[in-house]
């Protein structure tokens, strides 16, 4: 893991493993936005699929039984 062999490549010391997670959350930071806009456009794709399948189904007032 980063965190172990950065520190481990630095003779032990514990600045690097501050480095590695201060990286960590920059790059959680960056992505974010990213994640969000494609979630948001695969919601998007995914509800009129929702809405015409919804009024597709028709009950037929029989129990499911197992």
């Amino acid at each position: 893991p980063a965190l172990i062999g950065a520190s481990w490549g630095s003779g032990w010391t514990f600045a690097p493993v501050l480095l590695v997670i201060g990286l960590l959350i920059l790059d959680l930071i960056i992505y974010f936005p990213f994640f969000k806009m494609f979630e948001k456009q695969m919601l998007e794709q995914e509800l009129p699929t929702t809405k015409e399948t919804k009024g597709d189904t028709q009950p037929s007032g029989e129990g499911v039984t197992a």
